[in-house]
């Protein structure tokens, strides 16, 4: 019985790491963020057109405005991010900021069409 608990608490285990780690749509276009920036601005994409009735994004476009510039650590830079999803278009302006520790700040401004 101990081998079966076991067994299954290694199995969620591997399972919310799996899930965690696989991508969570095909990301296309230039961008300057790391795998976690952006998996942290998806996220926030994705509540932001979820409250606007779509609940799928299926893909997402990256184009650079401006690229990083600044001092080291605290570069700003700017992003379009379109978000393709219940057959729409969802654009945003993205806005980076380094925090001077190495990671970064984000803002994400809705454009409407």
């Amino acid at each position: 019985m101990r081998n079966i608990k076991l067994s299954l608490i290694i199995f969620t285990v591997a399972l919310l790491v799996g899930c965690v780690m696989a991508p969570p749509v095909p990301f296309e276009g230039e961008s300057h963020a790391s795998k976690k920036l952006s998996s942290d601005t998806f996220a926030m994409i994705s509540m932001i057109t979820e409250s606007m009735g779509c609940g799928s994004i299926d893909k997402i476009h990256t184009t650079v405005v401006e690229p990083p510039s600044g001092e080291l650590l605290r570069e700003k830079s700017k992003e379009k991010w379109i978000a393709y999803g219940c057959d729409n278009t969802y654009g945003y302006e993205i806005e980076f900021t380094g925090d001077g520790m190495g990671g970064a700040y984000f803002s994400v401004g809705y454009v409407s069409k």
